[in-house]
């Protein structure tokens, strides 16, 4: 199994569909789909990792290696990052094994640190009239 080069659905489960924007998602193919993974915080390795981990349910390491196209080596690490943000599941240890969970959880918890920081940045008073760094450096 590898990554289609054509834009064909990547068959993702309905759950993991509406993990991605509610029930009434649209599908996106691959490409699509990393590009927007990435758009929202992931790596090039991660989100080849997550959405082949989408796909096959569950994995193995060298499997996953193999059918991501990702260096072994860097899958270990990769796979602990993606864990760390909640979006794998690590099911067994000895061999490695991981499922993916639902991408809602980590989309909503960006959205939150994202609120909060434009929150913190809209409270940082605004100087008044030419008391503005910007202005006494005539910019």
């Amino acid at each position: 199994m590898t990554f289609r080069k054509d834009s064909r659905p990547c068959g993702l489960t309905r759950r993991h569909r509406e993990g991605l924007s509610g029930p009434r998602s649209i599908i996106l193919d691959e490409p699509q789909l990393l590009s927007a993974l990435k758009e929202n915080g992931l790596t090039g390795y991660a989100s080849k990792a997550y959405v082949t981990l989408l796909r096959l349910k569950r994995s193995k390491v060298m499997p996953l290696a193999r059918i991501s196209g990702i260096p072994r080596n860097k899958l270990y690490h990769v796979l602990v990052d993606l864990e760390a943000v909640g979006l794998v599941e690590r099911l067994s240890d000895d061999p490695l094994e991981y499922a993916a969970k639902p991408l809602r959880p980590y989309l909503e918890a960006r959205i939150v640190r994202a609120q909060a920081l434009l929150g913190a940045i809209e409270r940082i008073p605004v100087p008044v009239t030419g008391d503005s760094p910007v202005a006494a450096h005539g910019n």
